[in-house]
């Protein structure tokens, strides 16, 4: 059975290097087309190449060829794809040869893998000046996504310490306000671009913004005592907010007739 994959994968192979190198042969009426293979390297990682440089590989045996084969003859194909949909090399080939070769239909009529197996891949983006290849993960690899990521951070960086937003500068808040706006404004746009981004991970967004963001409203929305009736329970006095507290803050004191009284939450 082993033997048989291995020869298959081969054809299939030489098979992928035509559709990449020859597209004069390819039929009009194709619109899908594969446009890269997956590839297992020899510790078990799975790495994404765009399917002209696999092809110029496969021809040459260059260096990109030699990496991907590593101890044996050839590289080992797992996966192919067209645009986002990611199939099984052997049900690709299956279905392309009972289609009658129409590369179209084989990709149409394929099972897409699941989301989980595709965000282990690791996309080839070229090799270094050391001659070591370069490989990002797939859930990281668009330009897109990245530069997304890179002006988020950006802004990210830019945000002030709590201890700097003061209530004396109101008008340097509006500009936080603004910048926090944007950030969320540009992370609803990166979810949009890849769905599966870990948004938790752009560098101390998260805790830098709440800590901003309860700052602010400290500033905006300070909390108002209202007494209620001082007699009517035992004496305690009774407190009204105007939002919704947990516990009477810290240090706060109410003052009748120049006396403090005791406060319940």
């Amino acid at each position: 059975m082993k033997k048989i994959n291995k020869t298959f994968s081969l054809i299939l192979a030489m098979v992928l290097v035509l559709s990449a190198v020859m597209p004069a042969f390819a039929s009009e009426g194709d619109k899908v087309s594969l446009d890269s293979v997956v590839v297992k390297l020899d510790d078990g990682r799975l790495v994404k190449v765009n399917l002209e440089d696999y092809a110029l590989a496969f021809l040459m045996e260059n260096d990109l060829f030699d990496f991907l084969r590593g101890d044996k003859p050839e590289p080992e194909i797992i996966y192919v794809s067209s645009a986002d949909k990611y199939i099984d090399l052997e049900e690709y080939a299956t279905n392309f040869m009972f289609n009658g070769g129409n590369e179209e239909e084989a990709i149409n009529d394929a099972e897409a893998i699941s989301e989980e197996i595709v965000n282990t891949f690791f996309v080839f983006k070229d090799f270094d000046e050391a001659g070591e290849p370069i490989l990002e993960p797939i859930v990281e690899s668009s330009d897109d996504v990245a530069e997304k990521v890179e002006e988020i951070q950006t802004l990210i960086a830019g945000l002030p310490e709590v201890e700097e937003v003061d209530e004396e500068n109101k008008e340097e808040i509006e500009e936080i306000k603004a910048k926090i706006q944007e950030i969320e404004t540009l992370i609803l746009e990166l979810i949009e671009l890849d769905e599966d981004y870990p948004v938790e991970t752009l560098d101390g967004y998260e805790e830098k913004y709440l800590a901003i963001a309860k700052r602010i409203d400290e500033i905006e929305n300070p909390i108002i005592i209202k007494v209620v009736d001082v007699s009517a329970i035992n004496g305690k006095v009774t407190v009204e907010f105007n939002k919704e507290v947990t516990e009477v803050p810290e240090g706060l004191v109410v003052l009748k007739d120049g006396e403090a009284l005791e406060l319940e939450a």
